[in-house]
């Protein structure tokens, strides 16, 4: 952290430093801004077929119109939660996903006159239009859960009752839910601690988000809406504005640090409104900011590997952890008994504000969901080297034939050799991290596998050539061993490479 002294050098408050102990000056007053006046909506009891006659009715034969028409006159309720209407950036989704329906259709040259003339063939159509252009199954998923609400909302009842039921691959709108590699920061290596000064340089503001993101779970809205003092309940923090869903909760405080960052951040709070940004910035702008300098200290994931969001998922795996007694699945950690892990998944969940046990995975993982994760990254890896005619199969051929020529010319009845290769350690049993050198064996032995004496210079040769070729072939560094010098527990999984 920043030295706190230099708290009072700075004339602009948003750049001084966040540090434990530090004296923050009251930001000076600003004249409130007059509110923006926005547009009044037909009341929450309007029905969608009302809306969808009204536009129909006002723009004849022009679906575009229709949907501006729509949209203009109807609330979209949430699906799930307490009663509401949803987010403008889900209205989006909906108007995007239907518009991109259409547009779709059109390429197609099926062009439809009015809303309702849309059809289950037009959905089915479109989806696997989009499945052939190799959307990603989060986007298929999206557009499909839009466009058959949207359908319900025109009076139309839908067979297919999932995004997999329209496409020609069903595997195609499996979207992953459970997490199978970490991605909180203390897991891929990054410090807080020491990325904290670059942060408070640019704003005190976006250091104490990632601090709170940290020690709370907080997301990014949810910080930039927090009122330090009012949402400080002395055992507890009380999130109640800027939640996914509407969905206040309790999240403990439990630690030191906890409460040291909390009163930072009721420090730092503006005087009159309590709110943790300035007094002159909507919640959009906050965040706008926070992102804005996320990405010119470098806190992405192309730079770093990481993302504001896995300090969620580090607070929510601290806290799997202390309450199973063991690392969450996608840190490693052993399975505990089952009542064990659900009690401290129900914690979890409560905690980063969800409603679902089931959303947890996202954060911790499975054990079942890692190990096919696992095993299927194993058989990737195999597939990769074991293939027919690859560059790793003729080197071994070619050096079994110098290997026998050279052997015979020393001792004609010599028996045959082979040179065997073998995935070793965690990774033979599909439990290694990707991010972790390839580990290799390899031994020169005859067909019934009895080492041959006197081999050693030519095969830390032959390790010499082989370790870039694994490399090149596999995208991963490798790091080959002699067989013979391994434990004898250590997992071993030979190569077929003939």
């Amino acid at each position: 952290m920043t030295n706190p002294s230099a708290a009072s050098s700075s004339a602009n408050p948003e750049l001084q430093p966040f540090a434990a102990g530090a004296t923050l000056p009251a930001e000076p007053h600003r004249r409130a801004k007059p509110p923006t006046p926005r547009f009044r909506r037909r009341p929450a009891e309007s029905s969608a077929q009302d809306a969808i006659a009204l536009a129909v009715s006002q723009r004849p034969g022009d679906p575009w119109g229709q949907l501006a028409v729509f949209f203009k006159n109807f609330r979209i309720p949430a699906a799930q939660g307490r009663k509401r209407s949803v987010s403008a950036g889900t209205e989006t989704k909906y108007v995007q996903s239907i518009t991109l329906l259409i547009q779709t259709l059109a390429a197609q040259n099926i062009r439809i006159q009015n809303l309702p003339e849309l059809s289950q063939k037009h959905l089915v159509l479109v989806m696997q239009e989009w499945e052939a252009r190799e959307l990603s199954a989060s986007s298929l998923a999206t557009r499909f859960s839009c466009i058959a609400r949207f359908y319900g909302w025109l009076g139309k009842n839908l067979s297919v009752k999932s995004v997999k039921d329209t496409l020609q691959n069903p595997a195609a709108g499996m979207r992953q839910y459970s997490a199978v590699l970490p991605k909180a920061w203390n897991k891929v290596g990054v410090d807080l601690v020491r990325l904290l000064p670059q942060v408070e340089a640019q704003c005190r503001y976006s250091a104490v988000y990632l601090a709170l993101a940290r020690e709370f779970g907080l997301r990014v809205q949810e910080a930039a809406a927090l009122r330090p003092m009012a949402n400080d309940m002395g055992v507890y923090l009380h999130i109640t504005h800027g939640a996914k869903g509407g969905r206040g909760r309790a999240v403990p405080i439990e630690t030191p640090e906890q409460r040291r960052v909390l009163d930072v951040a009721k420090e730092m709070a503006h005087p009159r409104s309590g709110l943790l940004r300035p007094s002159d910035r909507t919640i959009k702008q906050a965040i706008k900011t926070f992102y804005r300098v996320m990405n010119k200290v470098g806190i992405t994931r192309k730079q770093l590997g990481v993302t504001a969001h896995g300090l969620r998922h580090e607070y929510a795996n601290a806290i799997y952890a202390a309450h199973a007694g063991v690392d969450a699945p996608v840190n490693g950690g052993l399975a505990p008994d089952r009542q064990t892990e659900l009690n401290a998944r129900k914690v979890v969940t409560e905690n980063l504000g969800h409603g679902r046990l089931s959303v947890t995975t996202a954060y911790t993982g499975s054990h079942a969901n890692i190990e096919r994760h696992e095993l299927k990254r194993m058989h990737q890896v195999l597939d990769v080297l074991q293939a027919p005619g690859g560059e790793l199969s003729r080197f071994v051929l070619a050096t079994e034939v110098e290997l026998n020529t050279t052997h015979r010319a020393e001792s004609p009845t010599a028996a045959e050799l082979e040179l065997r290769l073998y995935v070793i350690g965690p990774e033979a049993e599909g439990k290694g991290p990707h991010y972790m050198p390839l580990m290799l064996a390899i031994r020169i032995c005859d067909r019934s596998g009895i080492d041959i004496p006197g081999f050693s210079d030519p095969l830390q040769d032959i390790i010499t050539k082989l370790s870039p070729l694994v490399r090149q072939q596999t995208g991963r560094m490798c790091l080959i061993h002699d067989a013979r010098l391994l434990p004898a527990d250590i997992p071993q999984l030979e190569l077929l490479l003939r």
